[in-house]
């Protein structure tokens, strides 16, 4: 059995924060801009999930409640939820667009008191967690330019990839939307070392100098956006990407050297999407609002892997 190679072993973990659920068109709203710029994301994923409408005669209101119907679209059928409710807040009527997929409510004056999209409206008129609103993963990017001035939604602006999604989506799969998700993250180290870590290669005195010298770094960056996006490829394989796939991790890429310069044994990320209503998945990930994957930065014959159970064997 391979052996670790310091007494305390390091990993640096990416933990997202901020993240925002947007669709393109939203980057014409200076609100939505706004946000973003004051939380610069350099990571986004482009995903897809059914569409979900209000049919024409799908909202009835009188004085003491009113009711809407939504219309969940896949490719063989067309499902129909009604909710109903009081109507406290004064709703007296309400516009869709063209598409069903936006609607305003006014009150008696005309004023209006509701005006979002009907895919952000259905989760919070249903009881429980309605598995059309997953999305699948498509593909993921960055975004970071000099010194991390550019950031997603400026690429996305004119994306090549996300619009042949949209063509595609256009041409094998109308019932489907295409949602994108925009993520910040912050690095943070885990360490592991006492009785876990048995019979390791370096001394106590190298081990804490090493892991002084991890603690004391500083990853640049661009290198922590192209570590996080790497794994982020590797775990959920999307469909569009093709770089990372098979070849995260890689001791050759520049990219991400930094982690191998600081001896770490591993990488990982971590995301949730609980306070966007999501869940996420792919062709090799099943859906889950929580998603937590780290991977060895070396040859597990060469140097054990940190997190593996059998460690203290």
């Amino acid at each position: 059995m391979s052996r670790s190679k310091y007494s305390i072993e390091n990993t640096i973990a990416m933990q997202a924060g901020f993240r925002h659920l947007v669709q393109q068109v939203d980057f014409e709203d200076a609100d939505v801009r706004k946000t973003l710029r004051n939380n610069p994301c350099h990571i986004y994923m482009i995903c897809s999930r059914p569409k979900i409408t209000i049919p024409d005669d799908g909202v009835q209101i009188d004085t003491n409640s009113y009711r809407i119907s939504f219309a969940k679209h896949f490719p063989d059928k067309i499902e129909i939820v009604e909710s109903e409710f009081e109507n406290n807040l004064g709703f007296y009527t309400y516009n869709l667009n063209a598409a069903r997929n936006r609607i305003v409510l006014r009150n008696k004056d005309g004023d209006i008191l509701t005006d979002g999209k009907v895919s952000l409206l259905y989760p919070t008129c249903i009881s429980e967690y309605d598995p059309v609103l997953d999305l699948k993963v498509l593909y993921i990017g960055q975004a970071f330019g000099t010194d991390g001035s550019r950031v997603a939604s400026d690429r996305l602006m004119e994306h090549s990839t996300l619009q042949k999604i949209y063509s595609d989506a256009m041409d094998s799969k109308p019932t489907k939307d295409i949602w994108l998700i925009m993520w910040q993250f912050s690095p943070y180290f885990i360490s592991m070392f006492g009785a876990a870590i048995k019979n390791p290669i370096k001394g106590m005195d190298e081990s804490i100098d090493n892991y002084n010298r991890v603690v004391q770094a500083r990853i640049p960056n661009d290198q922590q956006i192209t570590i996080t996006e790497a794994a982020m490829i590797r775990y959920f394989s999307p469909a569009y990407n093709k770089e990372y796939k098979t070849t995260f991790p890689d001791g050759s890429h520049a990219s991400y050297e930094i982690c191998f310069e600081l001896d770490l044994n591993s990488v990982a990320f971590e995301l949730d999407t609980v306070s966007i209503v999501t869940r996420l998945y792919s062709d090799v990930v099943v859906p889950a609002q929580f998603h937590i994957k780290h991977y060895n930065l070396h040859d597990e014959n060469e140097r054990q892997d940190m997190f593996r159970l059998d460690f203290a064997e």
